[in-house]
């Protein structure tokens, strides 16, 4: 297992941020993808947050930007640390009703929204995706990489690396030419009561179970009382049953507006 995993329901008060009572409830998940070894995503679980908080845009109310910066910092943190490891990641960071999203390789989230507004009707859920899949192979990724004079053989960055942006793996970011970036895809959702869940993993759920098919399979078994935790541990064994030999790692988080 390589993965690792952040859950702060109340972020700012975990790092008893000075202030706070300004900005209101903050809270911060996250998933990081190790490849290559667990130096790199290892790393990742106690620094990410914290470098994000602790960026200048967070402190000036820029959040977006705060995700760019966060994630670059940790980058410089992990790579004199990492050898030949890397990692993905996916985070989503909500301040408010406000819904900050960033990824880097192949782990992404998903909101469930309900489509049906009338009150007495059961929901009925659509998938929203929030993330960008940065694949070697991708058309958009493999025409920036060979801008910079790499190559993609058999879908991969010079055969080796499936991803294109990610923590870590020193070996594709060393000189001027930076083959593997940190800079993630960004989404910024308002959300409103119509929005009922998160489910955030990495490439091991996603590469068995559609977004939609586990968006229906939470409100299944929310609509059945399982908890959070347990509707993870069985969207994982789903992904396991129908093959992945990947890690698997799976959030679910419930948005309880009151």
């Amino acid at each position: 297992m390589e993965d690792t995993h952040a859950i702060y329901d109340d972020l700012l008060e975990t790092l008893n941020y000075q202030g706070r009572e300004e900005i209101g409830q903050c809270s911060y998940y996250a998933v990081y993808d190790g490849h290559g070894g667990t130096e790199t995503s290892k790393a990742l679980e106690p620094i990410v947050h914290k470098c994000i908080v602790e960026s200048p845009s967070f402190k000036s109310g820029q959040y977006e930007q705060s995700l760019r910066e966060g994630f670059e910092q940790a980058d410089k943190m992990v790579i004199p640390i990492c050898g030949k490891s890397g990692s993905t990641g996916v985070s989503c960071m909500l301040v408010g009703n406000q819904l900050y999203c960033a990824n880097i390789g192949d782990s992404e989230a998903v909101l469930a929204r309900n489509t049906i507004s009338s009150s007495g009707k059961p929901p009925v859920y659509e998938s929203h995706l929030l993330t960008y899949k940065h694949l070697a192979n991708d058309d958009k990724e493999k025409q920036r990489i060979t801008e910079l004079g790499g190559m993609i053989i058999f879908g991969r960055l010079f055969g080796s690396l499936a991803v294109s942006r990610s923590f870590g793996d020193r070996e594709y970011k060393e000189g001027e030419k930076k083959f593997v970036t940190c800079e993630p895809f960004q989404q910024t959702i308002e959300l409103t009561p119509k929005d009922h869940f998160l489910i955030l993993a990495c490439d091991g759920l996603w590469d068995q179970v559609s977004y939609d098919e586990a968006v229906q399979m939470v409100a299944k078994l929310l609509k059945l009382g399982k908890s959070p935790q347990e509707i993870s541990q069985a969207l994982a064994q789903d992904s396991w049953e129908k093959g992945s030999v990947d890690n698997i790692t799976v959030l679910v988080i419930v948005l309880n507006w009151k």
